[in-house]
């Protein structure tokens, strides 16, 4: 079962969408820009959002800024402030912005063992130009990276060429895909495809299927 735009789950209430990233202040750069102007999107069509973000930027809760490693980081109150958030608000989908390590971990995690819906933007890999950032990004996949991965009910990327060439994304089997293009979401030919953008869908297979479409 698939609920259309901005109607919950159980039919009587705006859907409720708890968006998550790292950054959310727009003069941070442009995939703070690009969260910014989908859930606002999101809410014109009449859903219900609240923003949780890592530099105190959301409209859900405040968080400690974070312990910085890199362009990442976390603190370790997060998790119990997540947890908290999540039995507080019950939202119907997570919709989640993966930029950089950190809070998108944590809360992924945490929809993940409340079987909350969860649509994952993956903005790119984390690796760099030198040989520690290489090594950093490695180490972050093998040890978290594929376990967010597999939190995600849909993981949205901008090409199927990218989705191929990434060495994360493409050892993926399991994983449903949606690509973004123009502000429609187009088929992968290994995942979910809709005339509508997805904000989340539950797999067949994994757990029972329902969730929200919602056209950006």
């Amino acid at each position: 079962m698939t609920t259309d735009l901005a109607v919950s789950l159980d039919g009587h209430r705006p859907a409720r969408v708890l968006a998550v990233a790292q950054y959310g202040a727009v003069r941070t750069g442009g995939a703070e820009r690009y969260c910014h102007e989908t859930v606002t999107r999101i809410r014109q069509r009449g859903l219900a959002v609240e923003t949780l973000y890592g530099d105190g930027a959301g409209s859900a809760m405040q968080l400690h800024r974070p312990w910085r490693l890199f362009s990442g980081g976390l603190h370790p109150t997060w998790r119990a402030r997540v947890e908290q958030l999540l039995h507080a608000r019950r939202p119907d989908v997570i919709y989640a912005h993966f930029t950089v390590p950190g809070l998108v971990d944590i809360t992924l995690r945490c929809a993940k063992a409340r079987a909350i819906p969860v649509c994952l933007v993956y903005h790119s890999d984390i690796t760099g130009t030198d040989w520690l950032r290489r090594l950093v990004g490695a180490a972050y996949h093998r040890t978290l990276g594929r376990g967010t991965l597999g939190c995600a009910d849909v993981v949205v990327v901008t090409s199927d060429a990218y989705r191929r060439s990434s060495p994360w994304l493409s050892a993926q089997r399991d994983l449903s895909f949606a690509l973004h293009r123009r502000g429609s979401m187009t088929r992968s030919p290994t995942g979910y495809g809709s005339t509508v953008t997805p904000i989340c869908c539950r797999r067949q297979g994994r757990r029972q299927e329902q969730g929200l479409r919602c056209a950006l």
